[in-house]
């Protein structure tokens, strides 16, 4: 007997999601990245695998790969300071490539930020006692006894401290702006600064990175005739649209909260 599509054996409905996705829907911030410096293509699949499904306060990982210490000085000056945490490899096109390149990203580019854990193949070619006492890193450890449970110890304790440091230099910067710009708040580029450091300094009390905008129905304050919203400072990617009308960013979500903040 062929059953048809009308002969259930119960009569229990199920109920889709709006969207017709059952999967739960993860909200996640901007990705820790994650520099991997080596000149063995097994070590960065391996690390990759060992931390691929590692979320750490709601943010995954985003791998960055170099394979050689020249290699890592280009990536370091296309990321800068957004390098959360560089694995690095201390024997690569030299016996101390890795050490150089400690030194370029501390003394030469003056990234205080970054966590900088060596990995060596050769421990006894450099004693870890000596290495941590003459060069700013953060841990030195042997490929060997990096299993995959202390490298996740590792990580998550290095972009805590990461996240430490970038929250005191936000706000050390805020700071600096809004007191540079108190003196002559009223000069155009003074209210530029100010409105910076106010950003800078929110981003920074409430853990956010230094990132947001600040505008007003000021357009007398940038000579400009209408009483349209403005943007009068802003830090991170909106730092491009001050003195420029809200409505350039093409963010209807900016948009809308900005026009109900002025409704009160």
């Amino acid at each position: 007997m062929v059953k048809s599509a009308m002969d259930y054996d119960n009569d229990e409905l199920i109920f889709l999601d709006d969207d017709g996705s059952t999967e739960e829907q993860v909200h996640l911030g901007k990705d820790w990245n994650i520099l991997i410096v080596d000149d063995d293509e097994e070590i960065h699949t391996v690390t990759r695998l060992a931390l691929a499904d590692l979320i750490v306060n709601d943010r995954k990982l985003n791998f960055v790969h170099a394979y050689s210490a020249k290699q890592a000085k280009e990536v370091l000056h296309e990321y800068g300071n957004t390098i959360a945490i560089i694995l690095l490899d201390v024997v690569m096109e030299t016996d101390d490539a890795g050490f150089e390149v400690v030194k370029y990203i501390r003394e030469d580019m003056h990234l205080l930020e970054p966590r900088i854990i060596l990995r060596t193949g050769q421990p006894g070619y450099a004693p870890e006692e000596q290495v941590i006492k003459v060069y700013d890193i953060n841990d030195y450890k042997t490929k060997t006894e990096l299993t995959r449970a202390k490298l996740l110890t590792t990580i998550i304790s290095s972009l805590r401290s990461y996240q430490q440091i970038v929250t005191i230099s936000q706000s050390r910067a805020g700071l600096e702006k809004i007191i540079t710009s108190s003196a002559n708040l009223f000069e155009e580029h003074s209210v530029k600064a100010f409105c910076e450091g106010v950003v800078t300094q929110i981003s920074s009390l409430i853990g956010l990175d230094s990132e947001g905008l600040l505008c007003a129905r000021a357009g007398s304050l940038i000579d400009r005739e209408d009483e349209d919203v403005y943007v009068l400072g802003a830090a991170g990617e909106y730092a491009r649209f001050i003195n420029k009308p809200v409505e350039d960013i093409h963010n209807e979500e900016i948009s809308d909260n900005i026009s109900r903040c002025l409704r009160f």
